[in-house]
This record gives structure tokens, C-alpha cells and sequence, in this order.
């Protein structure tokens, strides 16, 4: 129904929140998925965010909610070496239960998808 930067996935008892997270701060999340989406935040007991712009690893818990950023699995290019990026690159698969939320991460790195490629 339009651009919209932010999507959401209704899973069960959990509200899910995508963004690439390269425009509002990761403080203003809560508030924008509260103001987006309001009935839909009312029924979840477990509200997330995922993101990837800041290509490293961070869990925030914010009031109501809580946002992760992820890494990436894209090679490093010359801009990102010069400025002293060094993030380890890996994949989450994060496994949700429809009643209670966050159940478990799974983390593969970029050196295990190498491996199995060979």
C-alpha cells in the first residue's frame, strides 16, 4: 500500500519489524512502530525490530520493544577498509515461537558458507 521504509509481520503473539535502519535512529523505533501500526502493537506481547545498515551486532531494549542490528555477509570494499570497518560477517536465522517470542539464533559465518562451497 505504498513505500513505506518500515514493514511488519504479525507472527503469532510477536509484531516484527524490518528496516534497512540507515534513516531514523534505532532510539525511535518503538515509537515508530507504536505510531505505524498501533492496533497491531496493542496485541503483541513481543515486539522486534531487525535491521542491517550498521553492518555489526547490537541488541538494544527499548520500551516495548527490542531492535537488532546484524552483520553482513558483503565483502569489504576500499571505503569501508579505509574508514576502519572491521565487523566479522556472518548470517542470523532467528527462530520465533508464535506464543512466546524470541526461541533461539542460529549464526553461521562467511568462512563455514566458504567451506561448503568448495
Amino acid at each position: 500500500d505504498g513505500y513505506s521504509p518500515y514493514q511488519f509481520d504479525v507472527f503469532g503473539a510477536n509484531l516484527l519489524g524490518w528496516a534497512h535502519g540507515d534513516r531514523a535512529k534505532i532510539e525511535a523505533l518503538g515509537e515508530i512502530m507504536a505510531t505505524d501500526v498501533p492496533e497491531l502493537w496493542g496485541q503483541a506481547k513481543h515486539r522486534e525490530w531487525n535491521c542491517v545498515h550498521v553492518n555489526h551486532l547490537t541488541v538494544k531494549e527499548l520500551r516495548g520493544c527490542v531492535v537488532r542490528t546484524h552483520r553482513t555477509l558483503a565483502g569489504r570494499d576500499a571505503w569501508h577498509h579505509h574508514s576502519g570497518y572491521r565487523s566479522g560477517r556472518s548470517l542470523e536465522a532467528l527462530t520465533y515461537h508464535r506464543e512466546y517470542g524470541l526461541d533461539s539464533i542460529a549464526v553461521v559465518g562467511v568462512e563455514r558458507v566458504r567451506a561448503a562451497l568448495k
